[in-house]
């Protein structure tokens, strides 16, 4: 940000940021460089002094915005094929300050999906296909790429009660196949 105003030779200038003395700050343009949001909102003035007698300049407020985010890039960890009922965390990353975060699920916002790692306990079949996120902050908004998420049922065994002649007629139990199990 950049202060000016414009006086006749021979004055004194002294500029103040919310009616404190900035030290140092005597000539006739006041810049900030690298203003921070902190900084948002802080009113600015000079006082003119020349001959004994002295004026105040009109005050300024300093605006600090935010850059837009950009660069948002969503990644799934061990991008894979999932199992039904495994836990899925999807992260995104952006540049920028101040960032809020909307997950979408083909195109629909997921409700409470407001933080930059989406996390889906115990996937269902049911949420397989395109995820990704917009980052926004004051000043715009980037969306992010798409994740594609696979979700693969879960595995299942048959197994036969007993052992059977031919002709006769059997039964099939459906049992999960739990991990690290070995069946025959």
């Amino acid at each position: 940000a950049n202060f000016f105003v414009e006086v006749e030779d021979g004055a004194s200038i002294q500029w103040f940021v919310n009616d404190n003395a900035i030290e140092g700050a005597v000539s006739n343009s006041l810049i900030i460089e690298n203003a921070t949001k902190e900084q948002h909102g802080n009113v600015y003035y000079c006082v003119v002094t020349k001959f004994g007698s002295s004026s105040i300049s009109e005050v300024a407020s300093l605006d600090v915005l935010y850059m837009a985010p950009t660069n948002a890039v969503a990644t799934i960890e061990n991008e894979q094929i999932f199992s039904q009922g495994e836990d899925v965390i999807i992260m995104v990353s952006a540049e920028g300050e101040g960032l809020s975060y909307q997950w979408y699920f083909e195109n629909e916002a997921i409700e409470n999906a407001t933080e930059s790692q989406l996390v889906i306990e115990q996937i269902a079949l049911g949420s397989f296909g395109a995820y990704y996120c917009k980052v926004a902050n004051e000043s715009g908004e980037v969306t992010s790429n798409m994740v594609d998420v696979k979700v693969a049922p879960k595995t299942v065994a048959i197994v036969a009660n007993e052992k059977v002649k031919e002709s006769e007629n059997i039964e099939f139990t459906l049992a999960e196949i739990e991990e690290g199990a070995v069946y025959t």
